[in-house]
């Protein structure tokens, strides 16, 4: 819509009296949303038609696929739109009764508790906490339970703590959700003892480990450290090595030490993978680039898509593993294996400058051919017929010594 449309609509909001236009208008500007500074326009409106407008962005909360939009109008509109959204948000909730109430309502209260957690209004802990003594329902004592925990501060952290104490597990687990969700290092010690307390509850402890990776905080990263080589589910290891490759509480030293001998196949797996994806550059050192390089080699031949992960771990440090990778040309227990050629390849033409240099360096005309060969791969024709001409002496040298053998293979292997 054109912004002359736009300021028309706005003019008509503002000042028509007649209620079917100005409501027609507001209307047409609430689909157009994005189009529309809230902030200003709000501020011009009566109270009459600021309190239609709120009704109708909530009424879209609820019957519109594109809730996240109007929340981000309402959070514009700001304060005026606060006891509205609260109003209406308690008439609703105190009228659920069973599961089936709740389920019907959960998505929209979801999106009104996201709106009111965001303003923080005075006193809304307190009404939460009021609302969770006098329902009578389960997943409402929980969902405001998980609110509490976001809002944070010393009220709701109390009430939380109270919670732990309750005789439903279910409770209680909703109680240590809700601590991590304060992102409070102040509850850590909390959480650790109830882990330490019921390791032998893999949902509790699942619930307590959940929490400290929310926190992060240099206690919780202590924690989740001697958690990371546990027998742990497949999906929480793998939150927990990404809270640890990303709190700044981890140093290299660190890093390194999980890249040992000892370590479990699902968490070198998840390791790999974690870095491979985040794209960690800064926890690749050349420890881990030799043991992931290692790691390659075994299980190229296995059919195990370890190989292809540490393959792509080694491009998120693409300089140091080529460096790396190139100078096993010159270690005996390395060079002859095939897995160094196929390794090397997978860098294409990024790898083509280290077998330049590298080149230079080795002296048995078998491995310069051998070189000459994978660049012939990995390079376009320009690169190397430049090589060629630089190095025509060397190369032709190579190429007599295969002619007085009569190798015709190796001939066909340095020109395919």
């Amino acid at each position: 819509m054109k912004k002359n449309h736009i300021k028309l609509l706005c003019r008509r909001a503002i000042k028509q009296k007649d209620e079917k236009l100005w409501t027609k208008a507001i209307d047409s500007l609430i689909d157009r949303s994005s189009e529309v500074d809230w902030a200003q326009l709000f501020s011009e409106l009566t109270e009459e038609k600021q309190n239609y407008c709120i009704y109708m962005l909530i009424h879209k909360l609820a019957t519109s696929s594109h809730g996240e939009s109007f929340i981000d109008i309402i959070k514009q509109i700001g304060e005026a739109a606060i006891p509205i959204v609260v109003e209406i948000f308690y008439n609703h909730v105190k009228t659920i009764a069973t599961r089936e109430d709740f389920e019907k309502l959960q998505d929209w209260l979801d999106l009104l508790l996201k709106i009111i957690v965001y303003c923080n209004p005075p006193e809304i802990a307190e009404l939460f906490i009021e609302i969770y003594q006098k329902s009578p329902n389960s997943d409402v004592r929980y969902m405001i339970l998980e609110n509490l925990g976001k809002l944070g501060g010393g009220q709701a952290i109390d009430f939380i703590l109270k919670q732990l104490s309750d005789e439903i597990i279910y409770t209680r687990l909703a109680a240590i959700r809700a601590l991590g969700l304060t992102k409070d290092e102040k509850v850590v010690p909390v959480i650790a003892r109830e882990l330490k307390d019921n390791e032998d509850n893999p949902l509790y402890a699942r619930a307590c480990l959940e929490a400290l990776v929310s926190i992060s905080d240099i206690k919780s990263i202590e924690i989740l450290a001697d958690y990371l080589h546990k027998e742990l589910e497949y999906d929480l290891k793998k939150k927990i090595a990404k809270a640890l490759l990303e709190s700044p509480y981890i140093k290299m030293k660190d890093v390194e030490s999980w890249f040992s001998s000892n370590i479990s196949y699902d968490t070198l797996e998840i390791l790999v993978k974690t870095i491979a994806k985040g794209k960690y550059r800064r926890r690749i050192s050349e420890h881990v680039i030799k043991y992931v390089v290692d790691i390659c080699i075994k299980f190229y031949s296995k059919s195990s898509d370890m190989y292809a992960w540490g393959v792509r771990l080694l491009k998120v440090g693409q300089q140091e593993a080529l460096k790396y990778l190139t100078s096993l040309f010159l270690n005996e227990e390395y060079k002859d294996l095939k897995e160094l050629d196929i390794l090397i390849s997978e860098f294409g033409r990024n790898a083509f400058p280290h077998l330049e240099r590298l080149y230079l360096l080795i002296d048995s005309y078998e491995d310069r051919g051998r070189i000459i060969r994978l660049m012939g791969k990995l390079s376009d024709n320009y690169k190397l017929a430049r090589f060629i001409t630089e190095n025509i002496d060397n190369i032709c040298s190579i190429l007599s010594i295969y002619i007085r053998q009569m190798n015709e293979g190796k001939i066909l292997e340095l020109f395919e």
